[in-house]
């Protein structure tokens, strides 16, 4: 059953039960790491697996096993985390918006200028460069 599994989903199908296992679960874990060309780090073998690991600056001396954990990890480690939901930046774009709405009915238009340069007041005599960057 153990090598079927692994067969299926693309693994080594060789090795003793606790390595089948073992590579389930991590297949399971870290089934969306992909390699920067596209490449399943799991289908490799062999020398393509020590090649991968060294380009990966994983040890490529260890068990196959080790090789392919890191591979993995380090994959993960790299790949961009997606925000959460409420972590969007949709509040901070909505808190802009509205501070912006709140100077242009007071006519204040060199302090909306300034949101868009942080650190800096622009005024009408500002450098033009300095209000295009703002802008």
């Amino acid at each position: 059953k153990l090598k079927a599994k692994s067969k299926e989903r693309g693994l080594a199908a060789t090795g003793e039960k606790g390595i089948l296992i073992w590579r389930l679960k991590l297949k399971d874990r870290h089934a969306d790491v992909r390699c920067s060309d596209g490449a399943d780090p799991f289908s490799f073998r062999g020398a393509a697996l020590k090649k991968a690991a060294a380009r990966h600056g994983v040890n490529c001396m260890g068990s196959p096993e080790e090789m392919l954990e890191g591979i993995v990890k380090k994959l993960a480690a790299d790949a961009p985390q997606k925000p959460a939901l409420e972590d969007d930046g949709s509040q901070d774009a909505i808190k802009a918006a509205t501070r912006v709405l709140e100077l242009a009915a007071e006519d204040a238009w060199e302090e909306i200028l300034s949101l868009g340069a942080p650190g800096k007041t622009l005024t009408a005599m500002s450098p033009l460069n300095d209000l295009r960057g703002a802008y």
